[in-house]
């Protein structure tokens, strides 16, 4: 039988990636040349997972990858020195990529029309207490922050973190981050609002969410924590799993951002936003992004 025409169908999605990337690029007036570096950079993890997120009042899209191994951990590195990283940034990566073995890694370029803004690695696997408490005392975290994330875990009822990262800017602005994903039999709104109260939240500041909690499932939601410049952020960031396009609307202000916020579901074709992460804070604007990922993608 002759083959020597047949596509390689792995090479055709990361062209179709490719394409379908440029089109949002060109589409949100992004520069296109940053995410196709990043898409050469790591084709191959992206052929068996990636996301695309975007910022709706931004219009800042967000691309990650996740891989483990010493290769894609320097692939990270080449791609942080791409971006202008820091050297700070870049041994703190290396650091925790050492202490983890290197496994499950994963990396996130957030785009705008000037290029690369910011680069944001994470560890995605079980973390203890303690070991969340080394990461953020490496980062320079005080110890009344670390007491908070302690206190978030007693209000979780968890016993394990599900990741950690850093997100570091092009200026050098850095936030750690810690993520809770406790099981649905412990996560329930009356401890999601205990943490709410911990990181100062009003029930004005939930008003917003509290208008949609009947259609958000928090099955599967992630809760997560900011730090900067050695203390935490006033605030939290909630994941929701499976949000309509409805619900999403109804958490936006104009058309304008609306469209932006289903670009990715609709190049994707998904019926629903695989994740919106929302960003709650006090006496602030909230802040919002959709997102589609592609797990083991076949065809």
């Amino acid at each position: 039988m002759d083959t020597h025409h047949r596509s390689d169908p792995r090479k055709d999605r990361a062209v179709a990636r490719t394409a379908g990337l440029t089109q949002v690029c060109r589409v949100l007036g992004l520069e296109e040349n940053a995410a196709a570096q990043f898409l050469a950079l790591f084709d191959e993890c992206l052929a068996d997972y990636s996301a695309l997120s975007i910022d709706p009042s931004t219009g800042a899209l967000g691309i990650m990858t996740l891989g483990s191994g010493q290769a894609h951990a320097f692939r990270i590195v080449k791609f942080m020195e791409q971006a202008k990283q820091s050297e700070a940034a870049i041994e703190q990566f290396l650091g925790r990529v050492r202490h983890f073995d290197a496994e499950n890694i994963a990396v996130k370029a957030e785009i705008d029309r000037r290029g690369v803004r910011e680069v944001t690695t994470y560890v995605r696997q079980e973390i203890e207490p303690k070991v969340a408490h080394a990461c953020l005392a490496d980062a320079g975290v005080d110890v009344a922050s670390v007491g908070l994330m302690e206190a978030v875990f007693e209000a979780l009822d968890s016993a394990t973190v599900c990741a950690v990262a850093t997100a570091a800017t092009v200026s050098g602005d850095a936030v750690e981050k810690i993520y809770f994903a406790s099981p649905d039999a412990a996560m329930d709104w009356n401890r999601v609002r205990l943490v709410g109260q911990l990181v100062g939240l009003s029930d004005l500041d939930w008003s917003p969410i509290d208008a949609q909690r009947s259609t958000l499932s928090i099955s599967g939601m992630e809760l997560s924590l900011g730090f900067r410049g050695g203390r935490a952020l006033p605030g939290v960031t909630l994941a929701f799993q499976s949000v309509s396009p409805e619900v999403v609307a109804g958490l936006l202000g104009s058309r304008t951002e609306r469209e932006t916020a289903d670009r990715i579901r609709v190049l994707w074709d998904r019926t629903v936003h695989d994740e919106v992460r929302i960003r709650i804070v006090p006496g602030g604007p909230m802040g919002l992004k959709t997102c589609a990922v592609r797990a083991q993608e076949v065809g």
